[in-house]
């Protein structure tokens, strides 16, 4: 889980947001099965578009690639179980797959039950030794674990997979036959595009490339 930003509103909710909030509270008032429907609204493709590219296409719990598998799910950050008005809420939505929103279900942020990847910076909370997330020693970071399932199976088997790539990279790093100006341009590469926020567990990636420092440095040298 990496730190998101918030991009800009997309239009059709600035345009009708409140309209769309004021009819569903109208429909569920009347027990109209319209109300279904204008539950559904904010998964708009517009809306889906724009968290797609706040999120770099993952999901904003797991940093699984979700577009590759799935059409990823939209998600309340705060259930809109709690208030109708979050339904359709912009800073509330974000992109989720289908276990984190199935695992998150009515858990909310604002009661600090789980994380808010847009308030609150992961990294405060969840540290990682190899592919395997643990708490810092804060409840919240345990919580989040636990309750997202950050070591569930199928994300350690998709993670061991990055980590093995990464181990090439670094091992190329330390090989003596390169010269040390191509090693440079390895790592610049590395730096730049294997621990860019958009790569898949990039959380992971940037803690396992600091606990490389050490050794980089030294096989670098900055005088080569």
């Amino acid at each position: 889980m990496i730190k998101l930003e918030k991009g800009p509103e997309p239009q059709i909710l600035t345009d009708h947001a409140d309209e769309w909030l004021e009819e569903l509270m109208e429909a569920l008032a009347i027990g109209t099965k319209k109300a279904d429907y204008l539950k559904s609204r904010y998964r708009h493709r517009d809306i889906k578009v724009a968290l797609i590219e706040e999120t770099f296409a993952k999901c904003a719990y797991c940093e699984s690639k979700i577009l590759h598998t799935s059409f990823g799910d939209i998600e309340h950050v705060i259930p809109k179980s709690k208030d109708l008005k979050y339904s359709f809420m912009w800073k509330n939505l974000t992109l989720a797959c289908d276990v984190c929103n199935t695992r998150k279900a009515e858990f909310d942020p604002s009661e600090d039950e789980v994380i808010d990847p847009y308030t609150t910076d992961p990294d405060e909370h969840l540290a990682f030794s190899g592919t395997m997330v643990f708490s810092k020693g804060t409840e919240l970071g345990k919580q989040t674990k636990t309750i997202m399932g950050l070591n569930r199976a199928e994300l350690l088997e998709r993670r061991k997979e990055r980590l093995e790539s990464l181990v090439s990279i670094i091992e190329d790093l330390l090989n003596p036959r390169l010269p040390v100006a191509a090693r440079k341009a390895i790592f610049a590469d590395f730096k730049s595009v294997e621990l860019a926020r958009s790569t898949p567990y990039s959380a992971m990636a940037n803690a396992f490339a600091r606990q490389q420092e050490d050794l980089i440095d030294a096989v670098l040298d900055h005088r080569g």
